[in-house]
C-alpha cells in the first residue's frame, strides 16, 4: 500500500485524509525499515525506531496513552492507525501526537483512536524513537541525556536502556557548565582557574622545569617542579658535598644557597661530624643570608649565617682569627690574606686534607716581613724562612703522656703526638682550638662576629695519611 508521510498528514486540513494516503506520491515518501513485531517480542516493550514502518499486534486490551514527557514535547510527530487489511482508502482510526494536534487542530476529526485491543494489527510511523509497551498501552520517547529535556527513569535492560533520573539537562554532554555529562548538578561551576604567580627559576645544567599537575576543571595546582639529572644537583633539602663521587657538589637553582649545618647547643656552635659535606641546600639562602636582618623565620642563627645573626654585620676577622667556609661566615679585614693551618711533621710540611663540614683558613698580614705566632715556613715562607733543626728546641719526652707538664712548657696534653686536633706534637696549643682537662680535651673555635673571643666547635680533623 501506498506509505503515509508526516508532511502529507499535515495538509489534512486542505485534503481528505483518504486521499492522501491512497496518493503517496504527492510528496517524497519518507525511507525506513519494515519492521513487524511478533508477539513475543510485543510481550515486553518495544522501540518504534525513526522512520521505520513498524507494525504491532498485542496479547492484551488497554487503553492508548502519551508519556508525561512525550505529551509535553513538541517536537515529535507520530500516527497509530488501526488496521484492517481493506486499505486503502484508510478509513479505521487514528491517533496523533500531542504536538501535532497542537499544531493542526483539523486533525482531531479523525483522532479516534482510544484503546489498543487485543489481536489488532496497528501501524506506527514516528520522527523519534518511542517506546511502547502493549502491557500499559503507553508511548512515550526514549529518554536521552544532553537533548534539553529533563526526563526521569527509563530502565529496559532487554532495550539496553538504562537511563537514570535526570536532574538538569542542558542540551549537551558537557561537564563543568552546572550540568554534568550525566545530567546530573554540579556542586559548584568553574570559570576560571586559580592564578599562581611562580617565579621564573633559573635553571642549573641538566634541570627542567615540569609543568605541574591539573585538577578535574583543567586548572593547575601548583606552580611547577624543578627535576635535575642525577647526580649533577641537589633539590632543597639535600645535602651538597665536597666532591662529586659523595653526591650532589651545587644546588639545583641557582637562586639557592649551601646553609651550614652548625648548630647551637649549650652556647657553643656545634657541626655534626658528617665528613665531606659542604652543608644543605635552601632556597633564596644565598640572598637572605648576609642580608644585614638575622631571620629567625628563615632558620637563621649565629652558627649557620653569623654575619646577619652576631650583631654588627660588617665586623672582619683580624690578622690571627680563623676564618670558616660556611655561608655568612665573617671575613678577613681588608688588606689581609688567608693562610692554611699547616705545619712541620717529621720534616714534612702537613695541612689537613679536609674537615667534616667545615673548611677553616687563618687570616694573616703575611708578606709584612714579620713571622708572627700563627705563621711559620709551611704557611708563610717570605716571612718564616726555614733554619736548621737545633738542640734548642727537642721534642719533649713526657709530651703524650695525658699529663700538663708547665715545667717543660707544655701548655696541653692531650695523650698522643699528633698535629691539628688542637694539641700539637710539642704540646703546644694550635691556633684556632681550645683545649682543657688531663687529658687534654681540645675543640675548633669558630669566631664570633663583633667580638675577639671565639666559640668552640667539636670538630676533629682529618689527618693526612
Amino acid at each position: 500500500m501506498p506509505l503515509p508521510t508526516f508532511k502529507t498528514l499535515i495538509l489534512v486540513g486542505i485534503l481528505s485524509l483518504t486521499a492522501i494516503f491512497a496518493y503517496g506520491s504527492l510528496t517524497a515518501r519518507i525511507q525506513g525499515d519494515r519492521k513487524n513485531f511478533t508477539l513475543g517480542e510485543s510481550a515486553q516493550a518495544v522501540i518504534f525506531r525513526t522512520n521505520d514502518h513498524n507494525q504491532i499486534v498485542c496479547s492484551s486490551t488497554n487503553p492508548i496513552s502519551e508519556g508525561e514527557i512525550l505529551s509535553n514535547t513538541d517536537i515529535s510527530n507520530y500516527f497509530v492507525y488501526e488496521k484492517t487489511e481493506n486499505e486503502p482508502p484508510f478509513l479505521n482510526d487514528f491517533i496523533f501526537s500531542s504536538s501535532m494536534l497542537r499544531r493542526q487542530p483539523k486533525l482531531a476529526s479523525r483522532n479516534t483512536l482510544t484503546t489498543i485491543t487485543n489481536g489488532k494489527m496497528y501501524y506506527i510511523r514516528t520522527d523519534r524513537d518511542l517506546i511502547f509497551d502493549c502491557n500499559t498501552g503507553e508511548l512515550e520517547t526514549v529518554y536521552v541525556c544532553g537533548n534539553g529535556v529533563v526526563e526521569g527513569g527509563q530502565i529496559y535492560d532487554h532495550l539496553s536502556l538504562n537511563h537514570a533520573g535526570e536532574e538538569c539537562d542542558d542540551g549537551n554532554n558537557d561537564d563543568g557548565d552546572g550540568c554534568d555529562s550525566e545530567c546530573k548538578n554540579e556542586d559548584e561551576i568553574i570559570t576560571e582557574c586559580p592564578v599562581f604567580h611562580c617565579a621564573e627559576p633559573d635553571l642549573a645544567e641538566g634541570c627542567v622545569l615540569v609543568p605541574p599537575p591539573k585538577d578535574e576543571n583543567g586548572c593547575d595546582t601548583s606552580c611547577g617542579t624543578i627535576q635535575c639529572d642525577e647526580p649533577e644537583c641537589a633539590q632543597n633539602g639535600e645535602l651538597v658535598y665536597l666532591d662529586s663521587q659523595s653526591g650532589h657538589t651545587v644546588c639545583c637553582n641557582k637562586s639557592s644557597g649551601i646553609k651550614s649545618l652548625a648548630s647551637e647547643q649549650d652556647g657553643l656552635c656545634v657541626a655534626p661530624n658528617v665528613e665531606g659535606v659542604k652543608g644543605v641546600c635552601k632556597d633564596k639562602w644565598a640572598q637572605t643570608c648576609g642580608n644585614g636582618k638575622c631571620e629567625k623565620s628563615n632558620d637563621e642563627d649565629k652558627c649557620n649565617c653569623a654575619a646577619d645573626c652576631t650583631g654588627d654585620a660588617e665586623q672582619c676577622l683580624e690578622a690571627g682569627e680563623t676564618q670558616m667556609s660556611f655561608s655568612g661566615a665573617p671575613q678577613c679585614c681588608d688588606g689581609l690574606n688567608t693562610i692554611i693551618i699547616a705545619s712541620k711533621v717529621n720534616g714534612e710540611c702537613t695541612a689537613p686534607s679536609s674537615l667534616p663540614g667545615l673548611n677553616v683558613s687563618i687570616c694573616s698580614n703575611c708578606g709584612d716581613g714579620t713571622c708572627e705566632a700563627w705563621e711559620n715556613e709551611c704557611n708563610c715562607i717570605t716571612d718564616c724562612p726555614s733554619s736548621p733543626p737545633t738542640d734548642d728546641d727537642p721534642l719533649d719526652p713526657a709530651c703524650g703522656d695525658g699529663v700538663i707538664t708547665p715545667s717543660t712548657g707544655e701548655v696541653c696534653d692531650d695523650k698522643n703526638t699528633d698535629v691539628f686536633d688542637g694539641c700539637d706534637d710539642k704540646c703546644k696549643k694550635e691556633i684556632g682550638w681550645k683545649c682543657e682537662g688531663e687529658p687534654s680535651v681540645c675543640e675548633m673555635l669558630i669566631p664570633s662576629a663583633g667580638t675577639q673571643t671565639q666559640e668552640p666547635i667539636n670538630v676533629t680533623p682529618k689527618m693526612r695519611e
